[in-house]
């Protein structure tokens, strides 16, 4: 019995720490994307100024200008490639201002939420210490797949991890 109590006790212990991980994993994760992710690389702080020195210099009540424009939509082209979810929304934020073509726009927006889910799901794994190999080729997975997966590692990180690998393998 004594045995047993303390196999239990050492059971709800481990629970505990991995309930305070994956509670500070997720803190984590809104902090960097209410602070709009810090940069890391050169490239992305290149895309984070262009999108906001575009987003700033727009307003509603004015036409932009055809230099406002090729910023925006290269702006929005970088962070398409290469930046965060938040520095994607700030593109489709400068995009929107100047007015560029809802196609663009809308696939832009399709993206960012894609790559939102994606960086939900970086954040949940990395509770359990798991890493994705290519977050940009999860991000093609079908929005209901992406879901389903933030869902699932909420509950269990490594079995998402392993859905996951297993999907890579087919």
């Amino acid at each position: 019995e004594k045995a047993e109590a303390e196999r239990k006790a050492e059971e709800e212990r481990l629970a505990k720490e991995k309930a305070e991980a994956k509670r500070k994993a997720e803190e984590e994760r809104l902090a960097k994307e209410k602070s709009h992710a810090e940069p890391t690389t050169k490239e992305e702080v290149v895309v984070d100024e262009l999108a906001k020195d575009t987003s700033d210099s727009m307003t509603a009540t004015r036409v932009a200008t055809p230099l406002e424009r090729k910023a925006a939509k290269e702006g929005l082209l970088r962070c398409m490639e290469v930046g965060s979810a938040a520095q994607l929304a700030s593109a489709i934020e400068a995009a929107s201002a100047a007015d560029l073509d809802m196609d663009e726009v809308w696939f832009a927006q399709v993206t960012q939420k894609r790559r939102t889910a994606v960086e939900n799901l970086q954040g949940l794994l990395a509770a359990e210490n798991l890493h994705l190999e290519s977050p940009r080729e999860v991000e093609t997975l079908k929005m209901s797949i992406l879901e389903a997966l933030v869902k699932k590692a909420n509950s269990s990180p490594r079995a998402a991890f392993e859905d996951m690998q297993g999907r890579k393998a087919r």
